[in-house]
C-alpha cells in the first residue's frame, strides 16, 4: 500500500489524499500540486512530499502558488534550484560563437553546478539574450539549432551532479512494465506520444530509459520517458509514461 505525507513550512500533513508530480523533458521545472486541508502555507514556504511503498521517496519544493476552496487548498511547489532558471537573468551578446558556449554562458548566471554540456558543432553569427531568464535563453538556443541547423532533441534539466543540457538520455534505474504484473493500461501511438500507465513508480524522471513488455499487443522495448506523471487520486496510486516509439 502506497502512502503519501508532506509538510508545508511547520504545518504537517501525515495523509496526502492527492497529488500529481509532473516531469517533462523540454521543461526543466518539475511541478508538484497536491490537495491538502487549508492550513497556513504561504508563498516561499519549503515542501517535503514522502509517498512510495516500503522506502518512499522524498520530493523537496517550493510554494510557488496556492489556490483555497472552501476546506482545501491546492497547493503548487517547484524545485528551488530548478526556479533559478526561470529566476536568473541574462543580458548579453554573442557573434560568431558556438551554441554550447552560449549555453555555457547562460548557465553560469545561475550559479548552479554545470555537469554536462553537449557539444553540437554549430557557430550561431550572432545571438542576444536581452534581459530574459536563463530558461528562455536556453529555449532560444534551442530554436536557432532547429531551425537553422537542423539539429533537434536537446533538453535542460537539473541532475544529481548539477545542470544538464544534452541529447542523451538521464541516468537512473530502468523500471520493467509488464503485462499481468503491473502494467494497467497501454495507448500506443506511431504519429505522437505513446501512453503508458503502471502502478506508481515514485521518482521516476523525464529522459530515464523504461521497458515495456506488453504481450496483448506484441510490444517489447526500451524507451525513453518523454513526460511523466504520479498520481494519486482516490486511492488510486498510478504512474503515466508518454513516450515515443523510435526514442
Amino acid at each position: 500500500m502506497i502512502t503519501a505525507s508532506m509538510t508545508i513550512g511547520s504545518a504537517s500533513y501525515p495523509v496526502v489524499g492527492e497529488f500529481v508530480i509532473s516531469s517533462i523533458r523540454g521543461v526543466p521545472l518539475t511541478l508538484l500540486n497536491a490537495k491538502v486541508p487549508l492550513g497556513p502555507a504561504k508563498k516561499g514556504d519549503t515542501v517535503v512530499l514522502s509517498y512510495g511503498y516500503a522506502s518512499p521517496a522524498q520530493w523537496r519544493g517550493e510554494v510557488v502558488e496556492i489556490a483555497k476552496g472552501g476546506d482545501i487548498m491546492t497547493v503548487s511547489a517547484s524545485m528551488p534550484d530548478e526556479l533559478k532558471l526561470c529566476r536568473s537573468i541574462i543580458c548579453e551578446s554573442f557573434i560568431d560563437e558556438t551554441a554550447e558556449a552560449i549555453i555555457k554562458a547562460a548557465l553560469s548566471v545561475t550559479g548552479l553546478p554545470v555537469a554536462k554540456i553537449d557539444s553540437t558543432g554549430a557557430q550561431i553569427a550572432r545571438y542576444t539574450a536581452d534581459s530574459i531568464s536563463v530558461r528562455a535563453a536556453v529555449f532560444q538556443v534551442q530554436e536557432t539549432l532547429s531551425l537553422g541547423h537542423g539539429l533537434s532533441g536537446y533538453a535542460l534539466w537539473l541532475g544529481e551532479d548539477g545542470l544538464v543540457w544534452s541529447t542523451d538520455d538521464r541516468p537512473g534505474n530502468t523500471p520493467e512494465i509488464v503485462s499481468g504484473q503491473n502494467l494497467v493500461d497501454h495507448a500506443p501511438s506511431y504519429n505522437d506520444l505513446s501512453h503508458v500507465t503502471t502502478f506508481m513508480l515514485p521518482g521516476f524522471l523525464h529522459s530515464q530509459r523504461f521497458t515495456i513488455k506488453d504481450t496483448r499487443r506484441s510490444i517489447s522495448g526500451t524507451f525513453r520517458a518523454s513526460r511523466v506523471f504520479h498520481e494519486l487520486k482516490e486511492l488510486s496510486a498510478r504512474t503515466h509514461i508518454f513516450y515515443r516509439s523510435g526514442e
